[in-house]
């Protein structure tokens, strides 16, 4: 436990916001009164990363289940312009967005 205790101590000592004397530190304040109160969701986008990992049992590329999760986060699945479709024309939306000019372009950009 003490080392946890002191672990945490280091990080917070990189921060002049933890810093005694700090609140006389007009620059800091008016830091501070302007920073954001959010986190951006950080904590449950890994929770969902972790339970999708577990669920998959790792047989699956982060990449997919990056891309997977997009594609869940958008809604695609729920639209009406993706449900009137029939299977092969889901199968063949997904093989050109597969195999896309558009598609080979993004996936140049990731290398």
């Amino acid at each position: 436990m003490s080392s946890v205790k002191e672990g945490i101590e280091r990080q917070l000592q990189v921060m002049p916001f933890f810093h005694a004397g700090f609140e006389e530190n007009e620059e800091y304040t008016q830091k501070r009164r302007q920073s954001v109160l959010t986190n951006l969701a950080a904590e449950s986008e890994f929770a969902t990363l972790d339970n999708d990992i577990r669920k998959l049992g790792g047989s699956t590329s982060l990449q997919t289940i990056s891309d997977k999760h997009v594609i869940a986060r958008n809604k695609l699945y729920l639209k009406d312009r993706w449900i009137e479709l029939s299977e092969k024309e889901k199968s063949a939306k997904w093989k050109w967005a597969r195999n896309s000019e558009q598609a080979k372009a993004v996936k140049k950009t990731r290398e």
